[in-house]
Parts: C-alpha cells; structure tokens; sequence
C-alpha cells in the first residue's frame, strides 16, 4: 500500500489559497482629503487676491499719514461700486515699473490740472506747497513752465505727500497721470505696525 504525502503548507495556509486583497480605501480616503484642503486654499488665496492688495508707501513718501514701516489693506472691490474720490490714498499701479504704492487721488476725471514747478493747481485751488512754485521745472530745466491739461473720462491724477528729492514738473505729469484700471484699490485697513491698527480715515 502507497502512501501519498500530505501537500506543503506554508504559514497555515494553502498553496492554491489567493492572497488577501490590500484594502486601498483609506488611502483614497486620505487622499481625497489632501485634494480638497489644497483647492480650498487655493480658492481662499484666489478670494484674497481678487478682493485686496497690500499698499506700501515709497519709503517717507506718505508720511505723516502713513509711516515708512506702515502696512495698508486696500479693497479692490470699492471701486467696483464707487469711483475714487479727492484726497483719499489709494493704492496705484505705475506701468512703466509694474510696481504698486500709496498715492493720494488729488484729481478727478474733467478736472483742470496745472503744475508749476513741484506746485499743483486743481481747478484753479492750490494744492501743492506754495514754496514749490518755482522749484523743479520741466524736463528741460526751466522752472516755473507751467503745464496745464485736463483729465479725460478714465483718467486720474495722483501725487505723493512727500515729494522725492528728485522730482521735476515732468516727472510729476509722468507719475501722477493714471488711466482708470491703475488706481486698484481704495485704502482701508492698517494691518501693521500693531500699534497702528485701524481703519483709514479719508480727509
């Protein structure tokens, strides 16, 4: 009589028995997750973007209103429903930079602008310091050669409270003309330095 050997075994289980399928579940689970916490942000940084912009000043340019270290909230959408308006700060855009900074709307579209020197006349008012009338002429040296255009319907003109060292009658005209779509944000919260919290006040 021929004995027939039992089959092998191994660890307790069968040879012809399939090994258990991996359970990728919770993987996917987990993986899910990452998907939409990352689409979530990415949606609240695109909502910030879109609603705000930071405005920073050019050094001592805006100051005592807004210091060197000072940081500035600005909302985009306030000019969707309202236009700029005099003397508020704004944040603006210089293309020939592709920069952002504070700059103080002092005219407004159909407004007659006159620059003397670092002086600037609105609609026949002084707004400019009076001891700047015969200081940094035109681009050709001749100081107190007035230039005098009027804003057309998308056109603004802004200024700095703190006029560079640098600055001409040229460069005033050159800086200060601004179409519509560079005036980007209205200046509204003061985020920085934590003593300086709080809303901007227009004048």
């Amino acid at each position: 009589m021929q004995l027939t050997p039992p089959p092998e075994r191994g660890l307790g289980t069968s040879v012809n028995e399939p090994l258990p399928a991996i359970d990728f579940a919770p993987l996917r689970r987990r993986l899910r997750t990452i998907v939409q916490g990352a689409l979530m942000m990415f949606m609240v940084v695109g909502l910030w973007q879109l609603t705000f912009v930071d405005g920073v000043p050019d050094g001592s340019s805006m100051a005592p209103a807004v210091a060197p270290d000072q940081r500035i909230l600005a909302s985009r959408l306030t000019y969707v429903v309202s236009a700029p308006k005099r003397n508020e700060m704004a944040v603006v855009r210089n293309m020939r930079t592709s920069t952002t900074a504070l700059n103080r709307v002092i005219g407004l579209p159909g407004d007659t602008v006159e620059l003397r020197g670092l002086q600037t006349v609105i609609n026949g008012q002084l707004v400019g310091d009076p001891a700047l009338a015969f200081l940094a002429g035109s681009a050709t040296g001749a100081a107190g050669r007035d230039q005098i255009f009027v804003l057309k319907a998308d056109e603004y003109f802004v200024t700095l409270d703190n006029l560079p060292l640098n600055a001409t009658s040229a460069s005033l005209r050159a800086n200060g003309l601004v179409s519509t779509t560079n005036v980007v944000g209205r200046a509204w919260l003061s985020y920085w330095p934590p003593d300086a919290i709080g809303l901007v006040k227009s004048p």
